[in-house]
């Protein structure tokens, strides 16, 4: 798996926009991803992983703009989006025509998305690179614990057939909690993870 600093963004985008599966940094955890709307990429990150297929995955966008492409703003969720993000907040919405046409049908689960601007420079960077929302779930085997540091993934996944392509490395992160997930809905917001 070959390493990238932050400075070589650029390069990683070439990678994302050539099918590529990439580890990142976000700002909880290092993260596993890919374009999301190439579907053998994203078949890859869940085989790397292990995740099951009805899980779905949540995606990182470049900004509000990218996400409104993708999900629906319903009720006062575009308040809530300049409210929090960038940030540790996923929202998850209806997909937009768009966001059904293009995006992988394993991100999304009866027809909603789970999606976030993160505040991580490099995780935000990669999208703005990409010029699509990325797939941001834990560079870790389903069920074991997060990875804070490229070691860290590096044990993880080293017995793994699939590999990712690369991984941008910016040292140790600071353990913290993960991304909290609200689903909005005629209810209202209903938190589905507590970060």
């Amino acid at each position: 798996m070959k390493r990238f600093t932050n400075e070589q963004l650029s390069e990683v985008g070439e990678i994302l926009k050539s099918g590529g599966v990439i580890v990142f940094p976000t700002e909880t955890a290092y993260g596993i991803g890919c374009d999301a709307t190439n579907h053998d990429a994203v078949k890859r990150v869940f085989e790397i992983k292990e995740r099951p297929n009805e899980k779905g995955t949540p995606l990182i966008a470049a900004n509000i703009e990218m996400a409104q492409e993708y999900v629906q703003c319903i009720h006062d969720t575009e308040d809530i989006m300049r409210r929090f993000w960038p940030g540790a907040l996923n929202l998850v919405l209806p997909l937009t025509e768009r966001g059904e046409e293009l995006l992988s049908p394993r991100c999304s689960q009866g027809g909603l998305q789970a999606i976030r601007v993160s505040s991580h420079e490099v995780a935000l960077g990669l999208s703005k690179e990409l010029g699509k929302p990325i797939v941001a779930t834990s560079a870790n085997i389903s069920g074991k614990d997060a990875c804070y540091s490229a070691e860290d993934v590096l044990t993880q996944l080293k017995d793994q057939q699939e590999q990712p392509d690369g991984i941008v490395d910016v040292g140790i992160l600071c353990e913290t909690p993960v991304s909290t997930i609200v689903k909005i809905c005629s209810e209202g917001a209903i938190v589905l993870r507590q970060g």
